[in-house]
């Protein structure tokens, strides 16, 4: 809460799970190559919660290639998934892919609801994803159990995202 910074910076491979990131001066997630891979070479951030962040032109959850790293240090498969996101300015996207070294790489993002209440079309940038499958992006926190802060991001009963993901070949042990 409150970071003056990332909310998370992540700096290698391994799992980003389960954590609740707000007001944040730039992003609440956010991955650099400027360390080695580690082992797996796979990223994956999954169920957690993002909601807004002060600075502008910061997307929520980002890749970022960094100058002062390598190509030989990005991880191969980055899997963003099932997270929810929450940002009240167009000029904060709630996921991004920010550079074009990514594109050798494979980029999954789905499941993920994603809100941008200033632009819809803000709330997922498509550039440079592999697979981007059943996101729910809307500019409403209306389906929010809470539609305003403090957010609570259960569902409603009638909330459109319900379901959305369903068909997916691959979920997260938790939700």
């Amino acid at each position: 809460y409150n970071a003056g910074d990332n909310g998370i910076s992540i700096r290698s491979s391994g799992t980003i799970r389960g954590n609740k990131i707000w007001d944040t001066q730039k992003s609440c997630i956010r991955y650099f190559n400027d360390h080695e891979s580690g082992p797996s070479k796979i990223l994956t951030i999954e169920n957690n919660v993002c909601d807004t962040t002060f600075g502008p032109d910061y997307p929520l959850i980002s890749l970022r290639y960094s100058p002062d790293g390598l190509m030989s240090y990005l991880v191969d498969d980055y899997i963003i998934r099932f997270n929810t996101l929450i940002s009240t300015s167009a000029s904060n996207p709630g996921i991004m892919v920010e550079s074009s070294e990514f594109d050798s790489k494979n980029v999954q993002v789905y499941g993920n609801i994603a809100i941008n209440t200033g632009s819809s079309s803000k709330a997922i940038i498509p550039t440079y994803i592999d697979y981007l499958s059943r996101n729910y992006t809307g500019s409403s926190t209306n389906m929010f159990i809470t539609g305003s802060k403090p957010y609570d991001v259960r569902l409603t009963e009638n909330a459109p995202a319900i379901n959305f993901a369903t068909g997916e070949p691959s979920f997260p042990n938790i939700d």
